[in-house]
């Protein structure tokens, strides 16, 4: 018992020595903030302190990432230490655009905000209490917003609401672009405008589209600017300025009108557009065309069905129906003249249907000799599980990378599709799609929408404007609840591949935004890579696409000693088999889904023989 007794004591005498012990501890390894100094404690009840930044109290403050230690020493003279690391969190930023009044006291004015890097989710705070990620019918002003990510960091941005839907400038610049049939540089009664032509308004980057009827205005600063159009193809100016330069400093400047002409008797434009294919509902399908021509001219519009698709009505109504073929016959004009169809049709309720739809247009001469044909298709794929607010591309490329190939399909052709699923009509619906900088801003171009339609462009952000949409909810008109917009925009041409994501931000009237699906792209080459071609000339790869296994065919009657070398999308060699036969067999084994270049090099000969395949 006594040496029981004697063991507790020492065992209290060692407890209460490790209790003495010097310790001090910092903590774990964390995140700093940029532009956001934390403060480091070492704790009370020490009577020396030394932290590696030279402080010599409790505390220090630390304004970067790094590796931070103090050193001290308690009452009993013990000296104790410890680090800590900071390491830099994600950094976060703002991007605010800021749309003008269209007036003085007007408050039609808004923000929008993009949010770069941190890591969501994100919350905000605007100067007017709003803690919504944009601000809408707001009058001019100045704004900020202040943004805090998931790690706690913040960042904040300001911009000035001024007058100007356009722009954020008080002098409006305004004209119209007309068909000139006559070529005299004047816009007589007769000469109409011409619909959503795109206009630039230079130093300011700002573009913009033409209204119904050929208009367009922009709001700009004080100081000069220039005005020009972008011209199609095969058009040329006949008024008696390519661009206008004026020097803004107070009032309207207007009549920058531009006069087009044509080298031809005539053309005809079309484009064909779905909405989303919903199994077993009706969808529309929309048709846009326009017409040039400097005769009485008159022209038809025929809209071919897939066989499982059938034609309800239309707006306006078309002249004839047969079967799976619909026509419209438009009078005769002389001029510029646009005609946008709505038709409804009832899709198949097989989920996974895949429909054709197939657009032709034929401009005639008085004596029903042709002039102009324009043809149009899409093929959509029925589907029953959906979310009616979305984005599609065009290609979606190839493989789980969808591989775009440049040198094959130089633009990629957007679709925003959009529905108004609330409880009451919208009377505004805004979409903004801030466009990659590997996108050609100039290579943009409007397409199509649902209705009409306001575009401007600042820099790479792309505002959609639907005033006065009077979009009906869907539990009171589900078809009439949809709408769409649709473009077109080049990727640039880079030495490597690279990724093109988009994504779209929606706003019915002043509620939050709908984000909209990512779709990606990946941009690439078929040419060029290690002088391979995309022609399959001489080479016969069968089956192509394949799963498992193909067979390469070529010529080798002399049965000269071949090689056969394959290469992915980047250049890099991987795969080589040599033999003095006529053809390969190709395995996919642990090869990647996706495209490959293939060259078969003859060494007797020699010669060389390039082509691709795709692995499924």
């Amino acid at each position: 018992m006594k040496k029981l007794a004697t063991l507790l004591i020492l065992s209290l005498l060692s407890i209460q020595h490790s209790y003495s012990q010097c310790i001090v501890d910092l903590g774990p390894d964390r995140m700093i903030c940029a532009n956001a100094p934390i403060m480091l404690d070492a704790g009370p009840g020490f009577v020396s302190y030394l932290w590696s930044t030279g402080a010599t109290g409790q505390t220090t403050m630390v304004f970067g990432p790094g590796t931070y230690g103090v050193s001290v020493i308690n009452a009993q003279s013990d000296t104790c230490s410890d680090s800590v690391f900071l390491f830099m969190a994600a950094p976060l930023s703002i991007s605010l655009d800021c749309f003008g009044t269209s007036c003085d006291t007007c408050t039609d004015g808004s923000v929008y905000a993009t949010v770069f890097g941190g890591f969501p989710s994100y919350s905000y705070s605007w100067s007017t209490g709003s803690f919504a990620p944009f601000l809408t019918g707001v009058g001019q002003g100045t704004y900020t917003l202040s943004v805090v990510d998931g790690n706690g960091c913040s960042a904040s941005e300001s911009c000035d609401v001024l007058i100007g839907n356009l722009g954020t400038g008080p002098f409006e610049i305004s004209g119209n672009i007309y068909f000139d049939i006559d070529s005299n540089g004047t816009k007589d009664i007769a000469e109409g405008g011409i619909s959503y032509t795109k206009i630039m308004l230079a130093p300011d980057n700002l573009v913009t589209y033409t209204d119904s009827v050929g208009n367009y205005i922009f709001h700009a600063d004080t100081g000069l600017h220039t005005v020009s159009v972008f011209l199609q193809p095969g058009w040329s100016i006949s008024s008696d300025s390519l661009s206008y330069t004026i020097d803004a400093q107070t009032g309207t400047y207007t009549n920058n009108d531009f006069g087009i002409k044509i080298p031809n008797a005539g053309s005809i434009t079309c484009t064909l557009s779905g909405g989303l294919a919903r199994c077993g509902t009706l969808a529309a399908l929309y048709i846009s065309s326009s017409q040039f021509n400097y005769s009485n001219v008159h022209s038809t519009i025929k809209l071919i069905l897939d066989s499982a698709v059938i034609f309800q009505a239309s707006n306006p109504a078309s002249t004839s129906v047969s079967g799976d073929t619909i026509i419209w016959d438009l009078p005769g004009n002389t001029g510029y003249s646009s005609m946008n169809i709505n038709a409804q049709v009832l899709l198949p309720s097989n989920m996974g249907y895949n429909y054709y739809t197939y657009l032709e247009t034929t401009l005639f001469d008085s004596n029903n000799v042709v002039i102009s044909v324009c043809t149009d298709t899409i093929n959509q794929t029925i589907v029953c599980s959906f979310d009616p607010n979305d984005k599609a591309v065009s290609p979606e490329g190839i493989g789980s990378q969808h591989m775009t190939f440049l040198d094959e399909t130089p633009t990629l052709d957007y679709y925003i599709r959009f529905q108004n699923t609330g409880t009451d009509t919208a009377f505004q619906v805004v979409i903004l799609d801030e466009l990659h900088t590997n996108f050609d801003i100039n290579s943009f171009e409007f397409v199509a929408s649902s209705h009409p339609v306001s575009v401007t462009i600042l820099d790479h952000l792309v505002e959609f404007r639907f005033e006065n949409i009077l979009l009906p909810d869907s539990n009171v008109d589900e078809p009439g609840s949809n709408g769409f917009v649709r473009f077109r925009c080049n990727p640039i041409l880079q030495p490597a591949s690279y990724l093109l994501e988009n994504t779209a931000y929606i706003y019915f009237d002043f509620n939050s935004a709908v984000v909209t699906n990512t779709v990606f792209n990946t941009i690439t080459l078929s040419v060029g890579v290690d002088q391979l071609i995309s022609s399959t000339k001489g080479i016969l790869v069968y089956p192509n696409p394949f799963g498992n296994a193909a067979t390469i065919k070529f010529s080798n009657a002399n049965n000269d000693r071949c090689e056969l070398s394959i290469y992915d999308i980047t250049g890099r060699k991987v795969r080589s088999q040599v033999n003095s036969e006529d053809s390969f067999i190709v395995y996919k084994n642990e090869l990647n889904s996706g495209m490959y270049f293939l060259s078969i090099t003859n060494f007797d000969d020699p010669s060389v023989l390039q082509g691709k395949f795709i692995i499924k």
